[in-house]
């Protein structure tokens, strides 16, 4: 599952998870790096230079049930 938490100026939201389930780790980081890319390419260069956004992700392993 990957979670997403966007910080400005030494802030941070509530960290946001997409519930997706990833065949692996790599799977995971590479959704995360491209949708920190995604959210930085709404953002104008005059905004990204005051706010100095990041996005901060991480991917945690959940068990899925079979059910």
């Amino acid at each position: 599952m990957l979670i997403l938490q966007m910080c400005t100026v030494g802030i941070c939201t509530n960290p946001v998870s997409d519930n997706l389930h990833y065949n692996s780790f790599k799977e995971c980081a590479i959704n995360g790096y491209n949708r920190s890319i995604d959210f930085m390419n709404t953002i104008d260069e005059n905004t990204a230079n005051i706010q100095k956004p990041i996005v901060r992700f991480w991917c945690k392993e959940v068990e899925v049930s079979n059910a």
